[in-house]
């Protein structure tokens, strides 16, 4: 070809039409923007898929099984509401998990939209049982991550507890425990994530039908949570109101918490009033679609009445009453490890829980404490129900046994302290114990109530004498037998026996021939006391002294009425009775604010919000001088 002849495919682009590359241009535009769109569809987060990463002792596709037993209940619960959930067992997922740097990671390469992850640290106690006993508890931030977005994630405080015989089963309890709380949690965040909204709405754009179909179940379900918590906290807010419009008392009561608490008044001191928390979170169940109820750790604080706190305890179950020395600290409560044992436990000043005495087989109830803080005298039934109650005094500085006697054939019936030595008890030979305080739960048996052994014990008897009597037992004399302060007539009884500041003065309630009535007892010297019955118009119960032990508040149930409990306050010399409340509800157990300006107590009621399963307790307060 010579220099002059030109190669037409020299510059093609001279020979072609400009209408032909323009077309071609856009066509390759077209492909490519297809094969994008096309990729990214393939490649987009499922909105409703959701990996489910609990880390509980590792992850569920390391092995371990606790963190199986969460992973798979939350995903269960939200498969059930049409959700997507990641399912374990698929070769290609458990690989794609295990490869990943972290649970998002592995999200997006499954294709899912959100994230539920945690990381729990579960404490492990193993108790010195012979049959093996183990306690778990763990507490962690949830997290709902939405793949697709670089902001910060929800994060959630959630708690777990569980207990049993042996250490796997006590762990997969605590999975259960955790993913209970956890999809609780994690649904509210999950329906209220703009991602997922539109698919809450009736007519969303640019969503398919069948998603819709599928997500039917989630939207009715959470719709129908949000009016039924909605329902609940208008019926809490109501009841405050409520309450105050059917009080007819002389005094004005303040309420210092709500009817959804559920808190028990224990004793009082320096720091407020002793109170017994048992919180539950409402929570509506995936399967029923009813609102129940999610419980919560129980709790003991001081509570002032401006609303301060200091929490003191948490655990799972606190059995009967705790109660606190006379200034406050410490403080002695009886804890239920999941039904497996029953511990002594003492919380002092600094707020280190120290369990003093633990048994799979004994119930302890009715601890006091003594003056000074040196002591508890309680009761220790050895066996579930049915078998005769001990008398039981434990040193709260090792735990060691000061004092150990069992009924003899009769059966305790109350304890009160005159001092930090002096121990004062009522017992009643013929083996029915005296009505006392509720040493379980509302609802079970109460341990003193029932009857005692009737066959007497082998050796000398400690307390022997023809009627109930009031013995006072000196810790500071180990050798001395107890001496017999006061025996009741025929035909008489003493209950809710309750030891004053003073160490002079005991009150009680008093049933004889001619009724009921208070009674208060002066104890002369430490080897008689004398007695004298006041007429209070109706059925006392729940005495308490004053700090100065010149006034007794306690429960009166007035003549001629029901149930009706009302708190009322006599002078310690007697003369009139005056009833601080008066009301249709249960007010009961009083105590003395620690300057002695304000009288404390537990108002009963049914629950608002679930009126037909529940009863719940308010703590009150009057002025102590109307």
């Amino acid at each position: 070809m010579s220099a002059n002849t030109r190669d037409p495919y020299e510059n093609p682009a001279d020979y072609q039409p400009k209408g032909r590359l323009v077309a071609l241009l856009l066509l390759v535009v077209a492909l490519g923007g297809a094969g994008f769109l096309f990729w990214r569809t393939r490649n987009a987060a499922e909105p409703t898929r959701i990996l489910v990463a609990i880390d509980l002792n590792g992850q569920w596709w390391q092995g371990s099984a606790p963190a199986a037993k969460a992973s798979d209940e939350i995903a269960d619960w939200l498969r059930e509401l049409g959700f997507d959930p990641v399912r374990a067992g698929d070769p290609a997922v458990t690989a794609a998990l295990e490869k990943a740097a972290s649970p998002v990671e592995a999200a997006r390469s499954l294709k899912a939209g959100y994230v539920i992850q945690a990381k729990f640290e579960p404490k492990v106690i193993e108790h010195p049982i012979d049959e093996g006993y183990f306690e778990t508890r763990a507490e962690g931030i949830v997290q709902i991550v939405h793949v697709g977005e670089s902001g910060p994630a929800t994060e959630i405080p959630v708690q777990g507890w569980s207990g049993a015989k042996s250490k796997e089963r006590a762990l997969e309890g605590l999975g259960t425990s955790v993913a209970l709380r956890t999809f609780d949690a994690a649904l509210v965040a999950l329906a209220s994530h703009p991602k997922l909204e539109a698919f809450f709405q009736e007519n969303p754009r640019n969503v398919p039908p069948e998603r819709l179909q599928q997500l039917k179940r989630a939207r009715e379900f959470v719709a129908g949570r949000s009016r039924a918590l909605e329902a609940a906290a208008s019926a809490y807010k109501s009841a405050g109101p409520n309450r105050i419009a059917k009080e007819r008392g002389a005094v004005e009561v303040t309420y210092h918490g709500t009817m959804a608490d559920d808190d028990a008044l224990c004793g009082a001191g320096p720091e407020g009033v002793l109170v017994r928390t048992s919180p539950e979170t409402p929570f509506m169940s995936p399967a029923t679609g009813k609102l129940g109820r999610i419980p919560g750790l129980e709790g003991l604080e001081w509570r002032k009445p401006d609303g301060q706190k200091k929490a003191l305890w948490t655990g799972y179950n606190v059995y009967g009453y705790p109660a606190a020395a006379p200034e406050g600290t410490p403080v002695v409560l009886v804890e239920d490890l999941f039904g497996g044992a029953k511990t002594v436990t003492v919380v002092g000043a600094g707020g280190e829980p120290k369990r003093l005495k633990l048994d799979p087989v004994h119930r302890f109830s009715t601890p006091v404490v003594a003056p000074g803080g040196g002591a508890v005298a309680l009761e220790d039934r050895g066996c579930y129900s049915g078998c005769p109650t001990d008398l039981l005094v434990l040193s709260l500085a090792d735990g060691q046994e000061l004092f150990r006697a069992g009924p003899e054939g009769g059966a305790f019936g109350g304890h009160a302290w005159l001092d930090a030595r002096r121990l004062v008890v009522l017992h009643d030979p013929k083996g029915v114990a005296a009505e006392t305080e509720e040493a379980a739960p509302e609802g079970q048996a109460n341990a003193a109530k029932e009857p005692a052994a009737t066959a007497a014990a082998q050796g000398p008897k400690r307390f022997d004498a023809p009627r109930q009597t009031l013995w006072l037992v000196d810790l500071g004399n180990p050798g001395a037998s107890p001496v017999a302060l006061l025996t009741v007539g025929e035909g008489e009884s003493l209950s809710w026996l309750r030891g004053g500041r003073g160490g002079k003065r005991l009150a009680a309630a008093h049933r004889g021939p001619k009724g009921r009535g208070l009674a208060v007892i002066n104890v002369e010297g430490g080897n008689a006391a004398t007695m004298t019955v006041h007429d209070v118009s109706g059925d006392a119960s729940a005495p308490v002294f004053s700090p100065d032990d010149q006034r007794i508040a306690f429960n009166l149930v007035p003549n001629g009425a029901d149930d009706d409990e009302e708190i009322a306050v006599i002078s310690a010399a007697g003369g009139a009775v005056t009833r601080l409340t008066d009301n249709p509800f249960r007010d009961r157990y009083p105590q003395f604010s620690h300057d002695g300006a304000r009288i404390f107590f537990e108002s009963l009621d049914r629950d608002p919000a679930f009126p037909l399963d529940r009863n719940v307790s308010v703590i009150a307060s009057v002025p102590a001088a109307p």
